[in-house]
């Protein structure tokens, strides 16, 4: 489900820090074209894909995952809302042990604002009310750090943290993060986003995604995509060009309320777009016009791009689904939760469908029975080398 575009409200954002400030200033810009359109483009992309039901063998999983992180050799999957709760799973997919330690002890945590898995230190790190949480892939307490403000966004690269809120992010209208090192000390603040945005619409969002060498952020609006380096001291903006679909000169500043800036939107003939998610050789884009969903893939190499029709057939279905989801990137391929029901319907999708690509015909092979070994699964998508 797209994002509704809310105007936020942003307030000071105070922390301790007795070391110097410093700021970035190796910055690159580009504007990414999506004109070019290539229906067949996503004819050849999808190399194979498998359906791995979650073995809940000890009923553990009480909630509703929403979150996938790889550790070292499986996945972790979260519940950051109704149960707050953790689901670790071993490498054929059965949930080995759960961590639900949900509350205001000095080894627990409130809420779950975000999660990461630290592989360098083999800790999960989750962020809470105004505290760091770590524990270990057993579930086993490791420490816990408490701060001064609320932050509520975390990425982990090389055992560095990098914490920032949202809704506090502006300080003196300019974005700042935290790098923290691994004994939660401030390295520095960083500021690498100046002097590309200082307005309202272009300030970055949240991440939206990351692999082992960078992550990604989208801005409010204005078709804007960041990607920050793992160490944190290089930062390159894209323009996403949708031609005379863009919307980037919208200033949302100008209404009243969200719901005011949304109808506008739905209104008007643009590309409304939100979730994104890179590979190695492709960016895939959901994308909203006059309220219908629809999926835009690019590939890098070629600059090759394909946008759905309205009516989505079997294959947008399932990679637009793989986007809208709680997804992770491990080389060219996406791992993403469903719920083990939906597997069935795209099987039945499948075989009512004339189509002859690889998603479909994996769906047709595949045994119903095994899809309700749980009430969720990770499905596992390859794409082909688009490099």
């Amino acid at each position: 489900m797209l994002r509704n575009y809310v105007i936020a409200t942003f307030i000071l954002l105070s922390f301790s820090c007795n070391r110097k400030s410093q700021t970035t200033d190796a910055r690159s810009l580009s504007t990414i074209d999506f004109t070019s359109l290539d229906p067949s483009l996503k004819d050849n992309i999808v190399n194979r894909i498998n359906v791995h039901p979650i073995k809940d063998i000890n009923n553990l999983i009480t909630g509703y995952p929403n979150k996938i992180l790889q550790s070292d050799n499986s996945f972790v999957l979260a519940d950051l809302e109704a149960k707050k709760e953790i689901y670790l799973l071993n490498e054929s997919f059965i949930v080995k042990g759960k961590i639900a330690k949900s509350g205001n002890g000095p080894e627990e945590y409130s809420d779950i604002y975000d999660l990461d898995y630290d592989p360098t230190y083999q800790n999960l790190v989750i962020m809470s009310h105004s505290k760091m949480v770590e524990y270990s892939l057993s579930g086993d307490f490791k420490r816990a750090i408490t701060f001064n403000f609320i932050p509520d966004h975390l990425i982990l690269f090389d055992g560095k943290k990098i914490i920032w809120n949202v809704n506090t992010a502006l300080e003196n209208q300019i974005f700042r993060f935290y790098e923290l090192n691994h004994n939660y000390e401030v390295i520095h603040r960083q500021i690498p986003f100046m002097p590309f945005e200082q307005t309202f619409n272009n300030v970055p969002n949240k991440v939206t995604g990351k692999t082992k060498e960078l992550a990604y952020f989208t801005s409010w609006a204005n078709d804007t995509l960041y990607i920050l380096n793992k160490g944190a001291d290089q930062l390159h903006k894209s323009i996403l060009n949708f031609g005379e679909k863009s919307y980037r000169d919208v200033d949302l500043q100008k209404f009243v309320s969200s719901e005011e800036a949304n109808l506008y939107l739905e209104k008007s003939n643009v590309l409304q777009w939100d979730l994104i998610t890179l590979t190695e050789g492709y960016i895939f884009v959901g994308v909203s016009q006059s309220g219908k969903g629809q999926l835009i893939i690019h590939k890098k190499s070629t600059k090759q791009t394909y946008l759905s029709k309205q009516n989505l057939d079997l294959v947008d279905y399932v990679l637009l689904t793989a986007i809208n989801s709680s997804n992770v990137v491990v080389g060219n391929k996406i791992y993403f939760i469903v719920e083990s029901e939906m597997i069935n319907e795209l099987k039945q999708f499948s075989l009512e469908s004339e189509s002859n690509n690889v998603i479909a015909e994996s769906f047709r092979r595949m045994e119903v029975s095994s899809a309700n070994a749980s009430l969720f699964s990770i499905v596992e998508l390859e794409l082909k080398n688009g490099i």
